[in-house]
């Protein structure tokens, strides 16, 4: 195999991330109104991709090719919610919407390709709630969930780098469409709270790449593929259990369906995954925190994942008067890999891939509090997920 090699190096900076948030709550009696504006400037820098290739040609004199590739990123996105409330004894209602806009652009100069692309999406939701008594509760949710696809799955650049394989966005993506419908509990029994609700999820439109054979050669590009069916059961239980140490346990239950579509079969199949997590009060102010979980293979489009466990170790020391808290993490550091197989297949060919992947991660962070809130507090995240995002286009 060495005469047929193929490696990718990826160097980055980090991102930067420029945030503005706004907030203007107004309660009237049992109404209340929200309006909520946050605009984001997002600058990816400069990403370095470099690729070498041997030649797997017995009959020649084996070379190396390096092919080296400079890609720049910048999104500014801009999101406005607003939402109505109603509260009266054991009722509440929400109901509100929340526009977003994002613009993406891209360039690499070596290549000489420039792509900008503008999208917005609409999601809706609301949701109704009972509460019987102070120890339980019911819950009734609608929510529509769409995710837009990110920059490289649009750009419609070729790529021709890999002999018999042409790889290429699709400019025409449209958003990925979810329904979400809900209906959760919540009980209390002496000290234990309990939890567990069903979750029906319809998407549409799913953005997936799609490889297929045309003149001899290899086409992956992608395209709104198939419809899934999902359902989520869930229980939860957390506790008190002492006066000094605090637990939870999650467990979830998928049955996932995909509907057969022009390119793959329907394929159907159920998953599980719990975790666990301990929070344990210490002397002088110390506290140390374990948590942990497990996934069997989740179901794809074809086929199944790949089985994966996950733990965090975290310990955390408050000062006096609790201004300062030092704290220090350890996640996932053993085993030191963690491997993925994928197999996909289509008229006339057949492809396995496999990824070994490094997923520990060590922190140490200083927080400092000074001064009170007169009001309710409110906490802006450093760092965001992005899941009105498509990150991954394999399922």
């Amino acid at each position: 195999m060495k005469d047929f090699f193929n490696n990718k190096e990826r160097t980055s900076r980090d991102e930067k991330w420029h945030t503005l948030n706004m907030l203007y709550r107004r309660k009237i009696s049992s109404h209340q109104l929200f309006i909520e504006e946050t605009m984001r400037y997002r600058d990816e820098g400069s990403r370095i991709l470099q690729e070498q290739f041997y030649s797997f040609n017995p009959d020649m004199e084996s070379y190396l090719k390096t092919d080296r590739e400079e890609y720049k990123h910048w999104q500014f996105a801009n999101s406005f919610k607003i939402g109505y409330g109603y509260i009266h004894r054991k009722i509440s209602v929400n109901a509100g919407a929340t526009h977003i806009f994002m613009r993406d652009s891209s360039r690499k100069p070596l290549k000489q390709n420039s792509f900008a692309k503008n999208q917005q999406m609409l999601t809706p939701y609301t949701d109704f709630a009972y509460a019987m008594n102070g120890k339980t509760s019911f819950r009734l949710a609608y929510a529509m969930g769409r995710q837009v696809p990110d920059i490289e799955a649009l750009n419609p650049y070729v790529y021709t780098d890999v002999p018999g394989r042409k790889s290429y966005g699709n400019p025409d993506l449209k958003p990925q469409t979810t329904q979400s419908l809900s209906l959760s509990s919540n009980l209390r029994i002496g000290k234990f709270n309990l939890y567990a609700s069903s979750t029906h999820s319809f998407a549409k439109d799913l953005i997936l790449r799609h490889s297929f054979l045309k003149d001899d050669i290899l086409h992956i590009t992608m395209n709104n593929i198939g419809k899934r069916y999902e359902n989520k059961t869930q229980a939860t239980v957390s506790s008190k259990i002492l006066p000094t140490t605090w637990m939870q346990m999650d467990a979830k239950f998928y049955y996932t369906s995909y509907a057969e579509n022009d390119y793959y079969k329907h394929n159907r199949g159920c998953s599980f995954s719990v975790n666990a997590s301990f929070e344990q009060e210490l002397p002088h102010n110390f506290d140390i925190s374990v948590s942990g979980g497990y996934n069997t293979p989740y179901i794809y489009m074809q086929g199944k994942g790949e089985e994966n466990f996950y733990y965090n170790i975290g310990i955390y020391k408050s000062f006096p008067k609790r201004r300062l808290t030092v704290s220090a993490e350890a996640n996932s550091f053993l085993p030191v890999y963690y491997n993925n197989v994928r197999e996909s297949n289509s008229t006339g060919y057949y492809s396995v891939t496999r990824n070994r992947s490094y997923h520990a991660s060590f922190m140490l962070s200083l927080r400092w509090r000074f001064g009170k809130l007169k009001t309710e507090e409110r906490k802006v995240d450093e760092h965001y997920e992005h899941e009105d995002i498509k990150r991954s286009y394999d399922e």
